[in-house]
């Protein structure tokens, strides 16, 4: 898996939607100010990791297993 920042995982991701809506599973969770996202489409499958900051601000990062 290439880790990348979570904003170029998440176009990747919207690219992908946009071309085939359906089928897609998404799941997360929160522990303090950290979040995790976990989504899969037809035998691809999304990690995205994020750190919030403040109100304004997060860090992230993802990948993408084929």
């Amino acid at each position: 898996m290439k880790i990348k920042e979570d904003e170029k995982i998440l176009d990747e991701i919207i690219e992908e939607y946009n071309k085939d809506p359906e089928g897609w599973k998404v799941s997360g969770s929160r522990k303090g100010s950290r979040l995790d996202f976990y989504i899969t489409k037809k035998g691809k499958f999304w990690q995205l990791k994020s750190e919030i900051i403040n109100p304004y601000k997060k860090i992230g990062d993802g990948g993408k297993i084929k």
